[in-house]
């Protein structure tokens, strides 16, 4: 005999396993110093689960997610941090709750805040010295990490000085002369590369001091005629003296009567 069947209804009910988070990424990879209480970037994440929200959590409290963008709420510095590790945890609300992360390098941008700063200095030389001769070697402090300085010579007195744009070596274009010019003021103009580029401007003064090069001639032998009995402190004749240097000449007196 045939075997007799009967039918019941089931149901079945299919329960939604919870994945996790995926796809997590961040906009950006670099942000420039001293940008603060802005976003830098936005974030995003894929979850499987239709219904599941996702919240996120940073390892570094100096950054904040606010409606998916990532938000900076201190300042970075170049000068002491070029990178900054951010590692990005995605977490849903599943039943249990499943996260993914994502970790990431940020470069910090440099961005120009100082201008090179040199001391002004005076200094000396003796009448004579060379053209050639090293005045002074430029060296200007930049607070910007990595900038490289060069030098130019403006303004008054920069024909009289030759500069090497990238050491700063200050040269005599000319030989000093006293006689000609005892003093010399010039400028220093210091260059960062960074952007937008910064300059300091500094003056020198160069003082040159006489050198005795020439000594006095009395003209050629001079007589002078005196009377008898002419009372003490009346002038008998003036002594003629040639002297080629600037110098002020004084006079005395040798020998017997």
């Amino acid at each position: 005999t045939l075997g007799e069947q009967a039918q019941v209804p089931v149901q079945i009910t299919v329960q939604n396993l919870n994945d996790a988070p995926t796809a997590l990424s961040l906009s950006t990879r670099e942000i420039p110093e001293n940008l603060v209480g802005r976003p830098v970037g936005r974030v995003s994440a894929q979850d499987p689960d239709p219904n599941d929200t996702i919240t996120w959590t940073l390892s570094d409290n100096r950054f904040r997610i606010i409606e998916n963008e990532l938000w900076l709420f201190e300042a970075l510095d170049y000068e002491t941090e070029q990178n900054v590790r951010l590692v990005l945890t995605a977490t849903d609300s599943g039943n249990p709750p499943l996260s993914s992360s994502l970790t990431t390098d940020l470069r910090v941008v440099n961005i120009n805040e100082f201008a090179p700063k040199v001391s002004p200095q005076n200094f000396e030389m003796r009448s004579g010295t060379a053209a050639g001769t090293l005045v002074v070697d430029v060296d200007a402090i930049d607070n910007d990490l990595g900038d490289t300085v060069t030098y130019q010579l403006i303004g008054e007195g920069a024909d009289k000085f030759t500069i090497d744009s990238q050491t700063g070596e200050v040269r005599l274009a000319e030989e000093l002369d006293f006689a000609r010019q005892s003093r010399y003021r010039f400028f220093v103009e210091s260059t960062d590369d960074g952007f937008p580029p910064k300059s300091g401007l500094v003056q020198f003064n160069l003082f040159v001091t006489p050198v005795n090069d020439f000594l006095p001639t009395i003209q050629s032998p001079q007589n002078f005629m005196i009377s008898e009995n002419i009372p003490g402190g009346t002038s008998v004749g003036t002594v003629a003296a040639e002297y080629l240097d600037v110098h002020c000449l004084t006079y005395e007196l040798f020998g017997t009567v």
